[in-house]
């Protein structure tokens, strides 16, 4: 697994946070739009993406992972470790810009 547990050390309070992410929103249309199945979990959109050809095997993994960190960070879970979320903005964010040339690509 590519990202570490973000509640490794607890140096920060739980981060309540209403706002979505968009990838999520994005995916979730797409899955919708094209008919490419029925999710029953955030992940299993990047899933689905990933199985027509949207994103890449290697994007979808990272973009699963990602759907862990979205879950403890929007529902406060756990405390979250700033030095791991400055580290996944650090070394992920291209991540996130891949997602977003996947689905021009095939737009």
């Amino acid at each position: 697994m590519r990202f570490r547990r973000i509640s490794e050390s607890s140096d920060l309070p739980p981060i309540r946070c209403r706002s979505r992410f968009k990838r999520l929103d994005v995916a979730a249309r797409i899955v919708a739009d094209e008919r490419l199945g029925e999710s029953h979990s955030n992940r299993e959109f990047f899933e689905l993406l990933e199985r027509y050809g949207w994103v890449s095997a290697e994007l979808g993994i990272s973009l699963r992972e990602m759907v862990g960190f979205r879950n403890i960070v929007v529902h406060g879970y756990e405390r979250v470790n700033s030095a791991i979320v400055e580290e996944i903005v650090r070394d992920h964010l291209d991540d996130l810009l891949d997602f977003v040339k996947s689905i021009r690509l095939k737009l």
